[in-house]
């Protein structure tokens, strides 16, 4: 194996695990869409059908039926672990705010994800699930820890911008939320 090939082997590797990364992002930044389902499957399918095509001049290499399933398997399993992260990013890239919203805080539950301990042991909470009240009912969000979260009571007014992404998904922006 010649140096340019462990160097390419090497950026493919990088790569992999720079769009990995961003999945795991958008994992946790998933919460704060409006139609997080929606967002979900239409990014998985994003994911699936670039991979398929970035595989068609692998496909035309295999020498046998089954190198080509292997190389159609492994492009589209990793088209479905890279996509939601790569479509996310490129929703958020150029969002536009569209309109600050008001609501009503029914309930506050700190989170505690994973690691086997409790809320009583830690400083902090790993996240905070917020109820709000809208016209149309209830909306969940997971938001990260901050001061103002770990402050809100039931029946406390909040405001948070929602923004309109690049790909047409609306989300609501972390950081602009404000206690009224």
């Amino acid at each position: 194996m010649t140096m340019i090939t462990k160097l390419k082997i090497f950026g493919y590797v990088c790569l992999f695990f720079l769009f990995l990364s961003l999945s795991a992002r958008e994992l946790i930044l998933s919460d704060l869409y409006l139609n997080k389902g929606s967002f979900w499957s239409i990014s998985l399918i994003f994911g699936f059908l670039t991979a398929l095509l970035l595989a068609i001049p692998y496909f035309k290499k295999g020498q046998t039926g089954l190198d080509r399933f292997r190389v159609i398997s492994l492009m589209g399993v990793a088209g479905l672990f890279l996509g939601p992260g790569l479509f996310g990013t490129l929703n958020r890239m150029r969002s536009v705010d569209l309109v600050d919203k008001e609501f009503s805080v029914e309930q506050v539950i700190p989170l505690v994800e994973g690691r086997g301990i409790g809320l009583s042991d830690l400083e902090s909470p790993d996240a905070y699930r917020l109820f709000l009240e809208t016209d149309h009912g209830y909306l969940k969000l997971r938001m990260q820890p901050s001061k103002l979260i770990s402050e809100l009571k039931k029946g406390d007014q909040i405001s948070i911008t929602v923004c309109g992404g690049l790909l047409g998904f609306h989300f609501f922006d972390n950081d602009s939320l404000k206690k009224i």
